[in-house]
């Protein structure tokens, strides 16, 4: 009997035996099939970024190839805005429009070298910028767009500013005069019954708002949270779906944010928060001889005056 006893518990203890292996077996199993589908996916990956690569350098070679003939056809045109700048008959009847365009080459001139060498050069450098005279000038580019598609459908096409004494903000120019350009594109778009463009900047704390309101048809709301992916357009084949996703790169770059929304008397808005540009070596306030600390230049320009800027264009 007790032979049998120990048998049977030898038989028992190796079947549990038996049954731990193979579960271990079945768990390895897995863990290997895992592994393996892992891999798989990462060399999917792999080819697939590498296919991206290349289909983005085929992209960079094609973008630079039209910047470069794009170039030549500014630089031509500048040669014969020259011309004219220099005629006394045509300056004393034309030169604002003459002073204007060439500035609209030359800023032209600069995008197109900045996305030649795009591929060959670092980040450019975020320094201080004056949102002001940025803006200014976005305005008087968008303007000549305004004027035409009033001319052409008969609406009234405005832009109106109010702009105040703000500081310096972080940013990059160029960068940003085409962000506000492509803003004002979009809000005259929105318009086709005409309206008012509404620019307006002014100090939040220790940065600057700026928002650019029109009174068009709106964003639909299922669509706000979509409104800065690349290639979303609301324009069909008459949008590209990249300005206002450039427009939210810029703004990441310079560590600043740009937000969308509805208005409720109708029409969109569009807010842009800038940080004020701060030196990477912050400066001690300067003491006078009584001690006082002396106030920065920028707030002793506007202490004391709510000076704002009203400005309005009217097509």
């Amino acid at each position: 009997m007790q032979r049998s006893t120990k048998g049977s518990r030898k038989g028992a203890g190796g079947g549990a035996a038996k049954e731990n292996h193979a579960w271990e077996y079945a768990d390895l199993r897995a863990k290997y099939l895992a592994v393996k589908r892992s891999n798989r996916a990462y060399e999917l990956s792999a080819q697939h970024l590498a296919a991206e690569q290349e289909r983005l350098r085929t992209i960079g070679g094609l973008a630079f190839g039209v910047a470069h003939d794009a170039n030549n056809l500014l630089a031509a045109l500048k040669l014969r805005v020259g011309i004219l700048l220099k005629d006394p008959v045509c300056t004393s009847a034309q030169l604002p429009n003459l002073e204007a365009i060439d500035r609209i080459l030359r800023q032209g001139t600069v995008l197109l070298a900045k996305l030649q060498n795009c591929g060959r050069s670092g980040e450019p450098a975020i320094g201080p910028v004056n949102l002001d005279e940025i803006i200014r000038a976005a305005v008087e580019i968008a303007q000549s767009g305004l004027r035409l598609r009033a001319a052409e459908t008969g609406v009234s096409l405005r832009i109106r500013c109010e702009l105040e004494a703000v500081p310096e903000v972080r940013g990059l120019d160029e960068e940003l005069r085409h962000v506000f350009v492509n803003l004002l594109i979009n809000a005259r778009d929105a318009m086709p019954r005409g309206g008012t463009i509404l620019v307006r900047s002014r100090r939040d704390g220790d940065g600057v708002v700026v928002t650019v309101e029109d009174e068009g048809t709106g964003i639909p709301d299922p669509l706000l949270p979509r409104i800065f992916e690349r290639f979303f357009t609301t324009k069909g084949n008459h949008g590209s779906g990249m300005g206002l996703a450039l427009a939210k790169n810029v703004m990441d770059r310079i560590d600043s944010t740009i937000e969308a929304r509805n208005r409720p008397q109708g029409g969109a808005c569009f807010e842009l928060r800038f940080a004020r540009f701060e030196p990477r070596a912050a400066r001690r306030p300067a003491t006078r001889a009584g001690g006082g600390a002396r106030t920065p230049l920028w707030l002793r320009q506007t202490h004391g005056s709510s000076r704002r800027s009203d400005r309005l264009i009217s097509t």
